[in-house]
């Protein structure tokens, strides 16, 4: 049987060889001394108090921890987490009712959604309006475009899903396509009053059916 090349036959190339030592180089640590470590690592908990730990890297960064690192190093600023540009373009919306006009207006309650759709419940929250809906499983991007008030079609079952649904004021989440949602999730959904759904049928089936009738009213 024919063996794969993987090996050097005979003598290392001269240009494999590194032509100085390498050196260390302590990526992971904020400063050289342990007094400026405490207070680099005491500043890095302090800017966390400001973020909603999503860990969703719109920033670019990996987690918010490591975001908070990189403001402490000065390489960023604190302003370019997406989250609170979010939150602080909702403040600014909020301010003038003029702006209103962008939320549609209330289509039917959360209740009647669950017998449009024969939903699964799995978390029981406040059965309120719904004024619209929302399909998508990118979190940072739902964070940005979902409004409050709406039903929102996913497949994302975990606690960040939550998160952001508690961050936009998100009227319910559907989980479709019997998408699992995990027990510290659905216990967090129930502590913030969140309505949680279950269905069988795919976002576009889901979405659509509803879409429908709410054209239909209209």
């Amino acid at each position: 049987m024919p063996v794969f090349l993987n090996h050097l036959e005979n003598t290392i190339p001269k240009n494999m060889f590194w032509d100085k030592n390498l050196e260390y180089v302590p990526v992971f640590e904020l400063e050289v001394s342990q007094i400026e470590k405490f207070k680099a690592y005491a500043e890095v908990e302090e800017i966390l108090k400001f973020f909603p730990r999503l860990d969703c890297g719109s920033c670019g960064s990996p987690t918010c921890k490591c975001f908070a690192e990189d403001v402490v190093r000065r390489n960023i600023t604190v302003d370019k987490c997406v989250v609170n540009m979010q939150k602080n373009g909702e403040n600014y919306r909020n301010s003038y009712e003029s702006i209103n006009i962008l939320c549609s207006e209330a289509i039917m309650k959360i209740s009647e959604l669950q017998d449009l759709l024969s939903l699964k419940c799995l978390s029981i929250g406040t059965d309120r309006e719904i004024s619209g809906g929302f399909c998508g499983d990118l979190l940072s991007w739902v964070m940005a475009n979902a409004k409050e008030d709406c039903v929102w079609f996913t497949v994302m079952g975990n606690i960040n899903s939550v998160a952001v649904a508690s961050l936009n004021d998100i009227g319910c989440i559907v989980l479709c396509q019997n998408s699992k949602i995990n027990d510290i999730a659905l216990q967090k959904a129930k502590e913030e009053g969140i309505f949680i759904f279950s269905t069988d049928m795919p976002i576009f089936e889901a979405s659509g059916k509803f879409y429908n009738h709410s054209n239909n009213l209209m």
